[in-house]
């Protein structure tokens, strides 16, 4: 046997674990003698494997396989690409949109939500919800507990409004009620009587007390209703438009009397407007 030979048998793995001297009697790595690519040896690196032992190399490199196993077993569909960044508008959209958004706010269903009297949304929200969903990547299911999220805000600032409302109403209605005092049945006949006589709307009516008052708005009209003989009807005689208007007992006595009377009781089933007029006067005062 050789020299030479004798040496490599007495030195058996040198080349790979890095221990031959070579030629300069420096070690030679392991990864150059068996001509690892450099994009792999960058690839080890990066990680921060220890590439001085290919068994460390291997480890790492096995452990690293079957952490990956974890996830090439889940189905295509359920694997999701993060954008390369902020500007990476196409990644984006890809991504949510394996989430569930449309990318077209047609692609919006709304026809669940509804508000507590059952309405739905207003359209020209629901069209402007639509595109703000849209560009922001919203998927379906999200954007629909959003907007039933806003429903049930604005029933509840609706319903607080309309308490406050009627609460304040209620507070104005009763002051007016000791301003006018045993008028008050009689006042609000002539008020509803002008109301009508002018033809205005109820809502109308309902938007005027939002912004006065409840009191100033009744008021108002039953200085109307005065000076339109509406009064006509309520006062204590049941004619003219003097100053003492019917109480609720007086209105009764006044029914009671025209009930006794044969010619007017005649003329009011005849179809008589005025005694038709008359009758629905005392009967709101009667009623309130």
């Amino acid at each position: 046997m050789s020299e030479t030979q004798t040496t490599n048998n007495a030195t058996p793995g040198n080349a790979a674990s890095g221990a031959d001297t070579g030629t300069g009697g420096a070690a030679v790595p392991w990864h150059t003698t068996a001509a690892v690519p450099p994009e792999v040896l960058g690839l080890w690196q990066n990680k921060n494997w220890d590439t001085s032992d290919p068994a460390k190399v291997a480890l790492a490199a096995s452990q690293a396989y079957a952490e990956a196993q974890k996830f090439v077993g889940a189905p295509t569909d359920q694997l999701l690409r993060l954008p390369a960044g902020p500007a990476d508008e196409a990644g984006t959209k890809a991504l949510w949109a394996k989430l569930g958004a449309p990318g077209d706010p047609k692609g919006y269903d709304f026809a669940a939500v509804k508000f507590t009297d059952g309405s739905p949304l207003d359209p020209t929200f629901e069209a402007a919800f639509r595109q703000t969903m849209a560009e922001a990547n919203v998927p379906k299911d999200m954007a629909v507990r959003i907007a039933q999220g806003i429903a049930r805000h604005l029933d509840g600032v609706e319903a607080n409004e309309t308490a406050e409302k009627t609460a304040a109403i209620q507070q104005e209605r009763a002051a007016l009620q000791t301003n006018w005092g045993q008028n008050f049945q009689a006042n609000q006949v002539i008020a509803q009587n002008a109301v009508r006589a002018l033809g205005i709307p109820p809502e109308a009516v309902a938007a005027l007390e939002g912004q006065v008052g409840y009191s100033k708005v009744m008021e108002m009209f039953r200085l109307i209703g005065t000076k339109i003989g509406e009064a006509s009807f309520v006062t204590g005689g049941g004619v003219g438009n003097g100053p003492n208007l019917m109480t609720r007992e007086g209105a009764s006595a006044r029914l009671t009397e025209l009930k006794a009377d044969t010619a007017w009781v005649q003329r009011y089933m005849a179809g008589g407007s005025q005694e038709a007029r008359e009758m629905a006067n005392l009967m709101q005062i009667i009623v309130g």
